[in-house]
């Protein structure tokens, strides 16, 4: 073949482009099938929660901790609808209710990320890693916050201290 081995691997990329530029839109109407079903699997899923937790705290059988709970986690439901002001209301009834969990203080901080409200954000974590200095997930979300603030030496800083405090946790960031 002439132009050797170089002119071989340049046919060879060429003929896996014309292969893959084919193949690609096939595979694409697949794989958004599947993402879109299972968003909808989600979704539904995430309506349930919610129905279902409501109901449970209209109940008013549960208190203390367990109530905290219930909030947190219509909370997480409302956050993956997208519906933030009602999740950082429950997120805030389970800080009111159990004020030394730190999982509260970060659930609510992440939706105060997504409102762009991050001085307020700051201060949950702040209050999250008081209560749990080695909390990773904690610093991952300082990590985050800094990053959306720009301030990308900060957030390599705090991404840093997440990776050191993981302790064999997953702390992939995976919303």
């Amino acid at each position: 073949m002439a132009g050797g081995p170089a002119a071989t691997k340049v046919m060879r990329a060429l003929v896996c482009a014309l292969w893959w530029c084919a193949v690609q839109p096939a595979l694409a109407g697949q794989l958004s099938d599947l993402a879109l079903q299972v968003q909808s699997e989600r979704q539904q899923l995430s309506e349930r929660m919610i129905h279902q937790t409501s109901a449970q705290i209209e109940k008013g059988e549960a208190q203390g901790s367990e109530l905290a709970e219930l909030f947190r986690n219509r909370g997480v439901a409302r956050n993956y609808m997208l519906q933030y002001p009602e999740a950082l209301r429950d997120f805030s009834r389970a800080v009111e209710i159990d004020q030394v969990n730190p999982q509260y203080y970060e659930d609510r901080a992440i939706t105060h990320i997504k409102l762009r409200e991050y001085e307020a954000a700051a201060r949950d974590l702040h209050m999250a890693l008081g209560l749990d200095p080695k909390r990773a997930s904690a610093y991952r979300e300082k990590g985050r916050l800094a990053f959306y603030q720009k301030d990308f030496h900060r957030a390599s800083q705090e991404f840093s201290r997440a990776l050191h405090n993981a302790r064999g946790e997953q702390i992939v960031y995976t919303r």
